[in-house]
């Protein structure tokens, strides 16, 4: 009667452990992945910057961002000449103020190609 229903449960311990251990690798990698390429890209934007002001170059570069009440996210539009009016032409959505200026920096500051 005290038999396991599983006659091998430190099989299923083990199973369970290295389940975990891979999730764990799995999360660590993509989060150093993440890590990474936003180092780099801000690494990028200080290059293409090259000591001028952030907000300055913001502020002269034809685009501006904003946060729709109802979106997840951040809108990165055209300027308008009048700057009584916002919202100009949709360009890309992104999901954090920070990610809009770094967008807009690299758009701006970038040679075209």
């Amino acid at each position: 009667m005290g038999e396991a229903l599983y006659p091998y449960p430190a099989i299923l311990g083990a199973m369970a452990a290295f389940a975990l251990a891979g999730a764990f690798i799995i999360v660590l990698a993509a989060r150093l992945k993440r890590y990474l390429r936003d180092r780099s890209q801000a690494r990028a934007i200080e290059m293409l910057l090259d000591g001028r002001d952030r907000q300055a170059v913001l502020d002269e570069a034809p685009y501006d961002f904003g946060h729709w009440q109802g979106e997840n996210g951040y809108r990165v539009y055209t300027k308008h000449d009048d700057p009584d009016q916002t919202g100009g032409e949709f360009v890309k959505m992104v999901s954090s103020p920070r990610d809009a200026e770094d967008w807009i920096l690299q758009r701006h500051l970038s040679p075209e190609d």
